[in-house]
């Protein structure tokens, strides 16, 4: 027998691979009768493991770590389903869930090459729902950026989902449309204020808040 210091140090072999039945997705290592490690069905092949392999500590690391990505992967999904999130968002989710930063970029690879993460796709729908709910382009942008979007390329999404209508067009059509909301009873005073702060939550510069707000309620030539 070989031994190092009293102890085995023959490589053992796998003595056989089967499918978990409970869990068709995962297969245990059976090596000397025992179940020593559960891997992904999907990546067997690709790490060696079958009957009569070598057993050994690179192995079980190989295994291991196949192991952690799935059950990040399986978490994603988890996070995905709650809410749309960017790659650096799901990495920093998963973080947090306690999954190293090896684990979680592999894991969000590999969703990616599967389809079921598409930072492009999440940048068109953000910038159309920003665009959508009337924010100014620079606070569309930077709910974009926030949200984990590249700046340049959350940039060129809120162009294209605004189009050709610029922020002055654009704050007097919401202008317009929070006026229309308000009671005719109040005060022009009144009303021009409430239109004003509602501009101001959607992140239009102030000149140009100011100027929908006036025209909005009439009073055009209302002053700072």
């Amino acid at each position: 027998m070989a031994t190092l210091f009293g102890q085995d140090v023959r490589h053992k072999t796998i003595d056989r691979v089967s499918v978990d039945k409970s869990a068709p997705l995962w297969a245990w290592v059976v090596v000397s009768r025992r179940r020593v490690a559960q891997v992904p069905v999907a990546k067997l092949e690709e790490l060696g493991l079958r009957a009569g392999a070598v057993w050994d500590e690179q192995a079980r690391e190989r295994a291991a770590a196949a192991t952690r990505i799935l059950k990040a992967k399986f978490k994603a999904v988890v996070l995905l389903k709650v809410r749309a999130l960017t790659s650096s968002q799901l990495a920093a989710a998963l973080w947090r869930k306690g999954f190293g930063q090896e684990t979680a970029a592999t894991a969000i690879a590999e969703l990616a090459r599967e389809g079921l993460i598409d930072d492009g796709v999440f940048a068109v729908a953000k910038a159309r729902d920003a665009i959508g709910k009337g924010l100014a382009r620079e606070a569309a942008q930077r709910r974009l950026v926030r949200a984990g979007v590249p700046e340049a390329i959350a940039s060129y999404e809120v162009d294209l989902a605004a189009g050709p209508i610029d922020d002055r067009s654009r704050a007097l059509a919401q202008a317009r449309n929070r006026a229309a909301k308000i009671s005719e009873s109040l005060k022009p005073a009144t009303r021009y204020r409430r239109v004003l702060q509602a501009l101001a939550r959607l992140g239009y510069e102030e000149e140009v808040a100011m100027e929908a707000a006036a025209a909005a309620v009439g009073m055009r030539d209302k002053a700072a």
